[in-house]
């Protein structure tokens, strides 16, 4: 697995002793001949516990055939 980009954006602030979710989504598969394996990619958010949005990202890896 070579992990090619990772990103995070900050939207509010989470203070100690806060309730949040995490959910990450398998956002896209796919086969990639230039690459020799199929790349990967998740989306994925921090939810408070009153449905605010504080954090986004994104990751892409490839995986090797």
């Amino acid at each position: 697995v070579l992990f090619r980009s990772y990103s995070v954006r900050l939207r509010r602030a989470v203070t100690a002793g806060s309730t949040c979710t995490i959910t990450w989504r398998l956002a896209a598969i796919e086969h990639s001949a230039k690459l020799r394996g199929t790349v990967v990619r998740y989306e994925g958010v921090l939810a408070l516990e009153n449905g605010d949005i504080a954090v986004t990202g994104a990751s892409e890896a490839v995986v090797f055939d």
